[in-house]
């Protein structure tokens, strides 16, 4: 991100908390990840051990506030398509 202006991320790959609050710390350190990580989800795809929905979910809630989330879902996207 730091090297190319235009290469983005997504947090989705994250099911662990302890993965997510490592990554809040970068996410906290760095304007530039502030700026261009998206919210997505692999929820389907990396489910592991049953984990519902609404938990994976509820994870994402407690380590982001809601204006950070919808930062992710909203504005970073748009930016990112140039919308």
């Amino acid at each position: 991100m730091k090297k190319h202006k235009d290469v983005y991320t997504d947090i989705s790959a994250y099911s662990a908390r302890a993965d997510l609050d490592k990554f809040r710390k970068v996410y906290d350190a760095e304007e530039i990840v502030r700026e261009r990580v998206m919210f997505g989800t692999d929820y389907d795809i990396i489910t592991v051990g049953g984990t519902l929905l609404e938990d994976y979910f509820r994870m994402f809630s407690e380590v982001f506030s809601e204006a950070e989330l919808n930062r992710m879902r909203t504005a970073v996207p748009a930016q990112f398509f140039g919308a």
